[in-house]
């Protein structure tokens, strides 16, 4: 199944929303369900690469990450042409653009982060400097002392700029950069608290990454810059509004631009934001399909938040269950949006 409007003379691309679906609209999401039936949890998609299914990709420890997502995109990718370019706006950890690279689902992938010491890691990680940094990695001591002295120092460069950053994501309380969150103790206090003891782990931080391009910028700006194209997939997971300030130093969004932005793309865009009516409505009015999903939070809390997309959704919602958690209570679904 192609992306939809690759070929010449194939019209203006399509729009969803819950109102209004036109002959041809309906046609796509019925290709778009018979793609998605075939590719069940248990066939190829979940069990085609059983040595990737637990392997951590990302250096990077950052809050609010979308791994438990990753299953998900496994599937929704595999009704689509192959992508050229996978764009990870709003990249963070950047776990399901590096994913889909390395189990070859997409050709390449472009990082977008307006955070520098994020920015900084991934520079160095695919630079000339990634031995420096692998070896200053497998070489601190994971005290409070250590760690507290090298974070106090001022980084003369870039890379010794990404080794803090790293550290802090590491050793940090729920990796948050922000004011207010500190170093882990060194053990932890009780059975199955954290701790630098156990949250340093300098294996899975020795990672090899390749065709990655890094951008250092506003995720909104570079959307607008490939919103030509047709063979480009985009994936936005911004800062939520009600609690992103007390996660990232970046938190400002403006979701009703990036909601535009992914109306006015041509290729497929996917946003994952918190279930919220300005949102859920803001999108609708755009033409954009939505989807609720149900998510455990660091607080062991099940929360609900959508997929937004300007191309057909799976017609169920995303349960616990899919997400590699538990289910919602019985009851609890939403209505769909109609078709």
């Amino acid at each position: 199944m192609a992306w939809g409007g690759n070929r010449s003379g194939s019209g203006a691309k399509l729009r969803y929303s819950a109102v209004g679906q036109t002959n041809a609209q309906r046609q796509q999401r019925w290709r778009f369900t018979q793609c998605w039936e075939e590719q069940r949890p248990d066939g190829d998609v979940q069990g085609a690469r059983p040595h990737m299914q637990k392997l951590g990709l990302s250096p990077l420890q950052v809050p609010g990450s979308k791994g438990w997502l990753v299953p998900w995109f496994r599937r929704y990718l595999s009704c689509f042409r192959r992508p050229r370019l996978f764009l990870e706006v709003f990249a963070g950890s950047a776990i399901v653009g590096l994913t889909m690279l390395v189990e070859e689902r997409v050709e390449k992938l472009m990082l977008v982060e307006k955070d520098a010491g994020y920015v900084a890691v991934w520079q160095t990680v695919l630079g000339p400097d990634a031995a420096w940094l692998t070896t200053q990695i497998l070489h601190l001591v994971p005290r409070r002392d250590t760690v507290g002295a090298l974070l106090a120092q001022t980084p003369q460069c870039r890379r010794e700029h990404a080794f803090q950053t790293l550290v802090k994501t590491w050793c940090y309380h729920r990796a948050r950069l922000t004011k207010g969150f500190g170093l882990l103790p060194n053990q932890p206090s009780q059975p199955g608290r954290a701790a630098i003891a156990t949250a340093w782990q300098p294996a899975k931080l020795v990672v090899s990454l390749r065709r990655i391009t890094v951008h250092h910028g506003c995720g909104l700006e570079v959307m607008a810059a490939h919103a030509a194209r047709r063979d480009v997939f985009t994936y936005a997971d911004p800062p939520y509004p009600t609690a992103g300030e007390r996660m990232y130093r970046y938190s400002a969004v403006d979701i009703p631009a990036l909601l535009s932005a992914c109306q006015q793309a041509h290729g497929p865009v996917v946003v994952s934001c918190e279930d919220h009516t300005d949102v859920t409505q803001g999108a609708r009015a755009r033409g954009l399909d939505v989807m609720p999903i149900y998510m455990h939070a660091g607080t062991n809390q099940q929360m609900r938040e959508v997929l937004i997309a300007n191309r057909p959704l799976p017609a169920e919602p995303l349960t616990g269950h899919e997400a590699a958690g538990p289910a919602p209570e019985q009851g609890s679904t939403p209505a769909q949006a109609a078709d």
